[in-house]
């Protein structure tokens, strides 16, 4: 009975003539539970691909996109967000070939993208023929939380109120190419080789992160107060490592390292955003194994520059993520040829609880053309998750070639401050007064691409208490690039 009244409701709609697209009373009471159940499953994106392809991605919607490979698929699961007034597809063909970073795409226009939402988190996988790809999409849970109350927020409830043209070729990201005051530069329908990708996402990637700070800068002040203009973005490193010990108890890992800061020139003076994966509380050489902060730190930070103190407050994106805030005072000095300085750092985190962190460092440049440098590090830490005082002693010899800012030199710089270097290292360490480890290393860092994309390999040998002074062979390799 109820479905003949509702099939009598469509006539009378249909009768009102072609201009009444609005689904009535009756077509959506018979469509409610349908929809609710298609919305369920928008929300989950769950893929499996078979097809030639070597590709890996992840996603924290648009903005902290990543992806890099090739695939051509065909796949089948739960497709994601449908399109407005259709079906979901449960197969289909997808295409991807190139590179993204953070919201700016250098992959190649396809027949069959795989047309992510901006708010989707997800990751992706593809070896040789088999590919997998899961996500969710946080826009299509608030369409299902508002759709138990009869609001359509994606409109994409049944039967369609309007016909949508079928998607045509495109890219992996649908973002906007074009901004009015940060505008990218054109890019080709396909791209000639990797060089040309990386080079484009060198000249553009400041540019589009440039964007969002002002975005965000100006949505939080006052529109009638004299606005600074927001500065270029600099000091922004992407790297992927591996790092590999040998046996007894042998290891390998792969470790993801980002490192930018960016400054909110209006929100207030000094505040500035920061999107981390290596800025972490641990001892300055723990192993990538070991660390206690993988995952990505995101956070605000104020510096008072002349006090040489500055603090930060935000969200490790571990899983369960955590809140921590921390301050650290970092004076300087000078004794005759030697540089000097120390870090007191104290740090708090949800579960762990509170911690302090103390390093003293001290450097010398060696020779007249000052390419050689020579740095001691000392560091402590203790905290509510361990057991006693944790300990470091470190010191090496590095042949600093070329530095990403050659007005810098003479002053107390790493590894991370090179585009070509060698350097080699010795360290100690331990626990209370216990020594348990002990580790040299030789790093070479070469530029592979122009001066942005280097090649940095660590071989070493290390000896641990716990595996009896047993000798072990390590390498690290990594790619970073510097923007």
């Amino acid at each position: 009975m109820f479905f003949v009244i509702s099939a009598t409701a469509s006539l009378a709609e249909d009768a009102a003539g072609p201009e009444s697209t609005t689904p009535g009373f009756f077509t959506k009471a018979v469509w409610y539970v349908p929809n609710r159940i298609l919305d369920l499953l928008d929300i989950v994106r769950f893929r499996v691909g078979v097809g030639p392809g070597l590709e890996i991605g992840q996603r924290i919607t648009d903005v902290g996109s990543l992806y890099f490979g090739h695939s051509r698929t065909v796949w089948v699961g739960l497709p994601g967000e449908r399109a407005p007034g259709e079906l979901p597809h449960f197969m289909g063909a997808s295409q991807k070939e190139g590179l993204v970073m953070f919201g700016v795409d250098a992959t190649d226009v396809q027949p069959n993208p795989p047309r992510y939402d901006f708010s989707e988190i997800g990751i992706q996988l593809h070896l040789a023929a088999v590919g997998v790809e899961a996500g969710i999409i946080p826009k299509e849970i608030a369409d299902f939380l508002f759709g138990l109350f009869g609001k359509d927020v994606s409109k994409d409830d049944l039967p369609a109120t309007s016909s949508s043209p079928p998607p045509g070729p495109g890219r992996v990201l649908q973002l906007n190419h074009y901004e009015l005051l940060y505008p990218l530069t054109s890019r080709p329908d396909t791209f000639q080789n990797t060089e040309e990708r990386l080079d484009y996402l060198h000249e553009n990637l400041p540019v589009r992160l440039r964007g969002y700070m002002h975005s965000t800068d100006r949505a939080l002040v006052d529109e009638k107060e004299d606005l600074a203009p927001q500065p270029p973005v600099t000091d922004l490193e992407i790297g992927v490592w591996s790092e590999y010990i040998s046996g007894p108890d042998g290891k390998l890992d792969i470790d993801q390292r980002f490192r930018v800061d960016l400054e909110f020139p209006n929100v207030e003076r000094n505040l500035s955003l920061f999107f981390d994966s290596d800025y972490n509380d641990d001892l300055p050489g723990t192993d990538l194994s070991e660390s206690e902060t993988q995952g990505f730190v995101l956070g605000f930070r104020r510096q008072l520059k002349k006090m040489n103190i500055s603090s930060d407050l935000g969200v490790k994106w571990r899983l369960p993520p955590r809140l921590f805030a921390r301050i650290r005072y970092r004076p300087s000095w000078t004794w005759g040829e030697h540089e000097w300085g120390f870090e007191q750092r104290l740090f708090w985190n949800n579960e762990d609880g509170f911690g302090s962190l103390t390093h003293v460092r001290g450097y010398r440049w060696l020779g007249t053309s000052h390419h050689w440098l020579f740095r001691n590090l000392t560091a402590g830490r203790i905290s509510e998750s361990t057991d006693g005082l944790e300990w470091q002693q470190t010191f090496s010899l590095g042949h600093m070639t070329d530095l990403v800012d050659e007005e810098n030199r003479l002053e107390n710089l790493g590894t991370n401050d090179t585009v070509q270097c060698m350097a080699l290292t010795a360290s100690v360490f331990g626990k209370d007064r216990r020594t348990d480890t002990y580790r040299t290393t030789f790093l070479f860092r070469y530029p592979i691409h122009k001066t942005f994309v280097l090649l940095e390999a660590e071989p070493g040998l290390e000896w641990r208490e716990e595996h009896d002074w047993t000798t072990q062979y390590r390498f690290d390799l990594g790619v970073v690039l510097l923007f």
